[in-house]
């Protein structure tokens, strides 16, 4: 039986995580810096700032804003490594600017279904977890704009509040959150030059995942 005990258990590891990947890479830059790499580093670390807030949600028995955050932290992990693997400079450059295309249209990020294709003809590692996440983009849209998903689990017959059992918080974190805290961190430790492989083992160990590629 899931206990209270066990889900802050798991918040603890996973913040202690983040710790540890914060202590590597705070104020670090890229050993070459360029603008693309500078950028890849902001949209990585800002992934694990959102997985931290979700933790910090949880922690506190705010499971609605948590799982709302949901989606922005896949999204922010997915753009991450598209501007990491696939994009070039001068691309980068152009969304940031606000650079108009040829039809007038502000340039942006490439749509998620798009950067999710590209990532995959790049022979990423991380394109078969991004892969397999996405099917359950619908999901995920519905925690962020109050569909289905929220609207279940905030009414109880005539009462309005939150109902998101042990299990589910729990499954959050270990099939989704701890996941993307690793991929995107490993993608950090990469884009700053930090993903020696006793960096990365140490790492893997304590957010508590295997790092089968690296055997």
């Amino acid at each position: 039986m899931i206990t209270p005990l066990d889900l802050t258990n798991r918040i603890g590891e996973l913040d202690n995580a983040l710790s540890w990947l914060e202590s590597c890479t705070k104020d670090q830059v890229p050993l070459y810096s360029t603008t693309k790499l500078d950028i890849c580093s902001s949209l990585l670390q800002h992934a694990q700032r959102i997985a931290g807030s979700i933790l910090v949600l949880l922690a506190r028995e705010h499971p609605n804003g948590a799982f709302a955050l949901a989606r922005p932290l896949f999204e922010g992990y997915v753009r991450g490594v598209w501007a990491f693997e696939c994009a070039d400079e001068q691309e980068l450059l152009d969304i940031f600017d606000e650079k108009s295309d040829e039809n007038g249209r502000t340039k942006k990020f490439p749509g998620f279904s798009k950067a999710i294709d590209d990532i995959s003809t790049h022979n990423s590692f991380h394109s078969p977890w991004i892969s397999k996440a996405s099917k359950k983009l619908s999901v995920l849209h519905d925690w962020v704009h109050g569909g289905i998903q929220t609207c279940a689990r905030n009414f109880d017959d005539d009462n309005a509040q939150p109902r998101y059992p042990l299990s589910h918080q729990l499954d959050l974190l270990d099939s989704f959150v701890q996941p993307i805290m690793f991929q995107s961190g490993i993608a950090l430790l990469g884009v700053l030059d930090l993903d020696q492989r006793h960096t990365e083992l140490t790492f893997a160990q304590v957010i508590g995942q295997k790092l089968d590629f690296l055997q």
